[in-house]
């Protein structure tokens, strides 16, 4: 039996977690939940949903947002850059510019998603 749910179910857990955020005053959570969801991509073999999830997380969450930095130290930076060294860096590239349109809504639904294979990709 596997003991790891797969990306959308774990998404799909993050409800109380995201109320915790709002409770907050701050979505960061969902952004944060994207990131994840983006490495489990990268690590899964697919580069350009990696992209698309990691790109949505980092235009939704503004840099400044002082949780990124204070409560939750998380390297974006560093965090991309293994992900793009991965797989296919051009798949990540476009992934990554296409996420960066996306709206929250978009971002969800992605991340809610579960790829039939680990070369599945959101278009």
């Amino acid at each position: 039996m596997d003991d790891h749910p797969e990306p959308g179910q774990a998404f799909m857990s993050a409800p109380v977690t995201e109320h915790f955020w709002h409770e907050l005053g701050s979505t960061a959570g969902a952004q944060f939940a994207l990131f994840g969801l983006g490495e489990v991509a990268a690590g899964r073999g697919a580069p350009h949903r990696a992209g698309q999830l990691l790109g949505a997380g980092q235009a939704l969450l503004p840099a400044t947002d002082p949780l990124l930095h204070m409560v939750v130290p998380y390297d974006l930076s560093a965090r991309l850059a293994a992900a793009r060294a991965r797989g296919d860096t051009t798949a990540f590239d476009g992934g990554l510019a296409e996420g960066q349109h996306w709206t929250v809504d978009e971002a969800m639904a992605a991340g809610l998603a579960s790829p039939a294979s680990p070369g599945t990709d959101l278009e």
